[in-house]
């Protein structure tokens, strides 16, 4: 970004000081010549910079899917041990505690919290892996605006110019 503003900072001191004093035709075309290959040079560095966006966000989308994947794995595992455990709870208070209800009771309170909290645990990393894969397409968004915006610049300059040097050819 830093580099995109020291562009068109130089670009405009440059129209400037080529307004304000006078050369041939000659040198003006050399000069707009010479603008002209530094703003293709410019827009080739942009369009490059936008390919490396690219393949970073590309890599990014595949390790949040691997990762997504990963947890949706660790999730579903999860999920069987604790059904496991409740199972194994479950019997175990039926045949140790059959005639103590009130102990039975303190079981099953504690598994529903368990439950709870296992699915609010679940819920925040769903919520998390979502929240990263909406930073990542909001970066992708942002990145493609600002190389619009770049070209939007470049092509209002290019047309300043040539309306200037239109105007300065005519008798």
């Amino acid at each position: 970004m830093t580099k995109k503003i020291l562009f068109l900072l130089v670009f405009c001191i440059s129209l400037a000081t080529y307004a304000q004093s006078t050369y041939s035709q000659t040198e003006v075309d050399l000069k707009l010549e010479l603008q002209k290959k530094e703003m293709d040079e410019k827009l080739t560095e942009l369009k490059n910079e936008k390919d490396k966006a690219d393949d970073k966000i590309i890599e990014q989308n595949n390790r949040l899917a691997e990762t997504q994947s990963r947890m949706a794995k660790i999730i579903d595992l999860f999920g069987i041990i604790i059904a496991a455990l409740t199972i194994l709870v479950t019997i175990a208070g039926f045949f140790m505690d059959r005639n103590n209800k009130k102990k039975r009771q303190e079981i099953e309170d504690e598994f529903d919290k368990l439950k709870v909290e296992s699915e609010k645990q679940i819920d925040y990393i769903r919520q998390h892996a979502q929240l990263v894969a909406e930073k990542a397409q909001l970066m992708v968004e942002k990145a493609a605006l600002e190389i619009d915006h770049i070209r939007d610049e470049a092509h209002t300059s290019l047309a300043e110019i040539n309306t200037w040097k239109n105007t300065n050819e005519e008798p």
